[in-house]
């Protein structure tokens, strides 16, 4: 049994968003009957006012109110059937996504253009884990959301094992992007389980025999005249009216609390329904009720319209779109339809589920060591960056990296030469400052040159945020495999206090030199003078770096660990790869290469020929080496346990 993290917008509004919630228990609901145990979580960005007062709405609601009172019976729902979880920002995301096997885009307007960040196409944490979108909807597609859609298209292609869509409109639009055409079309999940419903519906009080039911979304006063002729037409029966605003609420006439149980009673059993809610129409159909679409007003408005359109011509309604009833469905028909399109969907679901991660979706990942000795032994490890920036030279493109300073401070440099590729060959144990080399990034892709920058990932991280919007396909991403980075003060200090005993004047600086193998590990400093070579365990700054004693704060909750998507190709050492390979380790240096993207893939293609390689995969990474995942322990924290703190 695995756990599978759901993403959508369950119960994340004040008053009520029934078909959301709905949704979210239907599809939680299915999870479970696949034999697994699903979390839901309802992302909304909040800042701390608005999580403090949706908390409190949560838990003690103002029970002067209908709304809130309806608000409340809804929570209790979800409290006592769903394993729910708000999450108010993308560090609550990735905290849930670590318990969690699979990840799941839960349906609705999750795939909307204005919610296409990194949360919803997944674009975070670790490859391994399987991703699956069920049935979202990406609401419309333009000429004006199509540059938001190419970008986001692209991701969820590479990121996702198993993709589906709500609607036509949407498989169009990724096919049309993409050319993937291994895409679903899945029912909305209120559907999976429409023989359920009936267990858990409850009838409100006050209720005759026959009713009529408005759930109308949007400003009550665009819609006055038109309820009060369905009002006049159907003078023979009860009217409820759902509130879903203060203003609906007030012109509701009763004060009647409808929570999710109430909900689906009177949708069940109504002798017709006015809706523009898209799960107002499912439900009806769901429930093969007589049913009216009023016009959605600024709600939406064309893109609304292709969600209902692709619905009722897919279930087999016709030309009815702007019918006043609909009294002559064939629900023999629509039946029929459903159920066929129920069947393929579970058939999608059980299989997105159950299917085990496909290696070929995984990053490809190498164990490789460069044929020229020279390069290889000026490198810390297996001598791959050098041979990745050389070729981006030779296609008169430019390279960003770590070069020391004439003072040994670290920063970026930009290079477009084979010989200066050499200051940024090397690891240096020291932050490097980017200074403006983000804006010269910018400005190199502007004018269409094939760029390479290598840094952490927190630095990747921080140059793609500053790109958001920016097309990408010149700029191929190298990111180190980060232990953790030291504070500068105590690089400058350790420095000084060197200088005074050996001498102010420094040539330069390994700290990976070989002069003993690959796995010994030496910082050698060569002074004026004299030559300091000490292995790590012997020196201050070194013995600090293995104890993460001197690393910035930030590096214990690492959140670009989350986010190794961004990068195309991740760097570092195969640390124990002899364990597993040891004819293929001479210790004069192995590189581990995992390919993240097709365009890391692609640069690989064009390099492999001066290694000698073997493939591996990417958990053996991982277990081999514990920073490609894992961010620095913080030594306090076991300080603070042997004093007795928490």
């Amino acid at each position: 049994m695995a756990n599978v993290m759901i993403i959508n917008f369950c119960h994340r509004d004040f008053p009520v968003n029934y078909g959301q919630t709905l949704l979210a228990y239907a599809f939680s609901e299915v999870v479970k009957e696949m034999g697994h145990n699903p979390i839901t979580v309802s992302y909304t960005e909040r800042n701390a006012f608005e999580k403090n007062w949706y908390l409190s709405r949560l838990m003690t609601p103002d029970k002067k109110t209908v709304l809130s009172l309806s608000f409340s019976a809804i929570s209790e729902f979800i409290k006592s059937n769903m394993t729910f979880i708000p999450a108010f920002c993308r560090n609550d995301v990735y905290e849930i996504s670590k318990l969690c096997n699979i990840w799941c885009i839960g349906g609705d307007v999750t795939w909307r253009k204005k919610y296409l960040g990194e949360i919803f196409t997944l674009d975070f944490g670790s490859p391994n884990v399987r991703r699956v979108a069920y049935s979202p909807s990406i609401y419309g597609y333009d000429d004006e959301s199509k540059v938001i859609y190419h970008e986001a298209f692209h991701k969820i292609k590479q990121n996702f094992d198993c993709i589906s869509f709500r609607e036509e409109a949407g498989i169009k639009a990724y096919v049309e992007t993409t050319g993937d055409v291994g895409v679903t079309h899945a029912i909305d999940p209120i559907f999976l389980i429409k023989d359920k419903w009936c267990k858990i519906e409850k009838k409100p009080e006050n209720i005759r025999k026959k009713f009529v039911v408005i759930y109308i979304l949007g400003d009550i006063q665009k819609y006055i005249t038109y309820i009060e002729e369905v009002r006049k037409e159907n003078h023979d029966k009860q009217i409820i009216v759902i509130p879903t605003s203060k203003e609906w609420e007030k012109y509701a006439d009763s004060k009647r609390v409808i929570g999710v149980r109430e909900f689906i009673w009177l949708f069940r059993h109504a002798e017709l329904i006015v809706t523009n809610s898209f799960h107002g129409i499912a439900f009806s159909v769901c429930f093969e009720r007589n049913f009216i679409i009023c016009e959605r007003k600024n709600l939406g408005g064309e893109a609304y319209d292709i969600r209902v359109k692709d619905f009722i011509n897919k279930i087999g309604i016709k030309n009815v779109l702007n019918e006043k009833t609909w009294n002559d469905i064939d629900y023999g028909l629509v039946r029929r339809n459903i159920e066929e399109w129920q069947a393929e969907s579970v058939l999608y679901l059980k299989k997105a589920l159950n299917s085990e991660k496909t290696t070929k979706e995984l990053p490809k990942v190498y164990a490789a060591k460069n044929k020229n000795v020279n390069i290889k032994s000026k490198s810390s490890s297996g001598g791959v960056f050098y041979e990745i920036a050389k070729q981006a030279i030779n296609e008169k493109g430019v390279v960003y990296g770590a070069a020391w300073n004439k003072d040994f401070s670290v920063e970026h440099i930009r290079v477009t030469t084979h010989e200066k590729i050499e200051e940024l060959m090397q690891s240096k144990y020291v932050q490097s400052r980017m200074n403006n080399k983000y804006s010269e990034v910018l400005k190199d892709i502007k004018q269409n040159k094939y760029v390479v920058f290598s840094g952490t990932p927190c630095q990747i991280m921080g140059l793609k945020n500053y790109l958001k919007g920016v097309p990408q396909d010149k700029l191929l991403t190298v990111g180190l495999i980060c232990h953790g980075v030291p504070m500068e003060k105590e690089w400058k200090d350790y420095l000084e206090t060197m200088k005074k005993e050996y001498g102010e004047t420094i040539n330069n600086i390994s700290f990976r030199s070989k002069i003993e193998g690959w796995k010994e590990l030496y910082l050698v400093i060569e002074f004026k003078e004299e030559k300091y070579c000490r292995k790590w365990k012997d020196d201050f700054f070194c013995q600090r770096f293995l104890g993460n004693k001197n690393l910035m704060t930030k590096c214990f909750n690492c959140v670009a660990k989350d986010h190794l998507q961004l990068i195309d190709i991740i760097l570092g050492d195969f640390w124990r790869f002899n364990t597993i390979n040891a004819e293929f380790d001479d210790d004069k240096g192995i590189s581990a290469v995992a390919l993240m993207t097709r365009k890391g893939q692609h640069q690989w293609e064009n390099v492999m020929d001066h290694f000698e390689y073997v493939e591996s995969d990417f958990s053996t990474l991982s277990r081999l080496n514990y920073h490609l995942e894992h961010s620095a322990y913080n030594p306090k924290c076991e300080e603070m346990q042997d004093n007795g703190g928490v």
